[in-house]
């Protein structure tokens, strides 16, 4: 299943009604307002169409912030300030903190893969993590420089950029729009800027290949009330057949299959091989914080037996390499698992 967005800013405000219900009802699932840009810029639509967009119920909102090079910290201080302001509400549930890390022509330059990766970072940090910030860095500006970015991408990519129906201009799910670039494949894509919806021309399009409850999570992954691994292993383990999800699952790859899913028996075994993947995985951590401490300390000299830390550094070292090897083969099983299992659209 795909669905579609729209991103829009006060320069749609001239092209059309700015109908937002309309484009509720042609079918759009989510959509993002540019809210404010660097030190003092303010967009002056922002509360009209939040306004709007809040009563036309759509069914996940969101706002972007152009990142300008520069003081990361202020900006994305100012970007949390301004929601709260100006968005009440914002807060109480799913929202999607869009990062625009584009360069404009009265930019001297883009932002840095380091400065955007400081003000997402400054997003988390002052939301606890219960957001993820999605960043608008399209590969024919940033191609394959934004490795370990560890944010989401949003591409853009508009080909022939027709002015027709934003379904009509969608490429497909298996466009080549969709490549990956700085080693991931773009959460969502923004295919045209000249599209009607409902009844505006003129549109940003965007689509994401997934359904609603995939995005929402993506976005807001500490907000959701999903059951655990271990609860939806009990939910599936002592079935015979195949049966239905009584509730949305999600993935190692941190995906969503919708409630009515068929699930295989087997796939209690592989959620509880995901459950022991994060056991390890926290294990293995561990073992490495103690790897640097007494390293640090050897370092440092001091009254500490040599020989002994040594030996210590020496078993930890094998017990780190022994729990990955275990962990790698686990995700190994699971992900066979996985590629076994159907997943139902809704």
């Amino acid at each position: 299943m795909t669905i579609f967005g729209w991103d829009a800013s006060h320069h749609d405000w001239g092209r059309g009604p700015m109908d937002i219900a309309a484009a509720v009802h042609d079918g759009i699932s989510f959509m993002t307002h540019k809210i404010g840009e660097a030190r003092t810029v303010t967009d002056d639509r922002f509360d009209d169409w939040y306004k709007r967009a809040r009563a036309a119920k759509v069914r996940l909102l969101g706002a972007y912030y152009v990142n300008h090079p520069g003081d990361q910290r202020y900006q994305a201080d100012r970007f949390l300030s301004m929601l709260d302001d100006r968005a009440p509400g914002w807060r109480d549930g799913p929202f999607i903190l869009q990062v625009d890390a584009e360069r404009f022509d009265y930019m001297e330059r883009e932002p840095s893969p380091a400065e955007i990766k400081a003000f997402c970072d400054r997003l988390v940090e002052r939301t606890k993590g219960i957001y993820r910030p999605i960043v608008y860095a399209p590969k024919w500006l940033y191609h394959d420089r934004l490795k370990g970015l560890g944010y989401p991408l949003w591409a853009s990519d508009y080909d022939t950029n027709p002015a027709v129906h934003y379904r009509k201009a969608y490429p497909g799910d298996k466009s080549d729009r969709w490549v990956s670039y700085s080693g991931q494949t773009p959460a969502i894509l923004q295919y045209g800027s000249r599209t009607r919806i409902g009844s505006q021309p003129t549109c940003d399009a965007n689509a994401f290949r997934g359904t609603l409850e995939q995005l929402t999570a993506l976005v807001y992954p500490e907000g959701d009330d999903m059951p655990t691994a271990k609860e939806i292993a009990q939910a599936v383990w002592n079935t015979d057949n195949i049966v239905a999800a009584p509730y949305p699952v999600r993935t190692p790859q941190n995906q969503y299959w919708a409630p009515g899913t068929t699930l295989s028996h087997g796939l209690g075994q592989a959620i509880e091989a995901n459950q022991r993947v994060a056991e390890l995985a926290v294990k293995v951590d561990g073992m490495v914080t103690i790897i640097a401490t007494l390293a640090d300390a050897l370092h440092a000299g001091g009254s500490l037996d040599t020989a002994a830390v040594l030996a210590k550094l020496d078993g930890l070292a094998k017990q780190v390499a022994q729990l990955s090897a275990e962990r790698d083969e686990l995700n190994r099983k699971l992900a066979e698992a996985y590629g076994g299992q159907s997943q139902a659209e809704s």
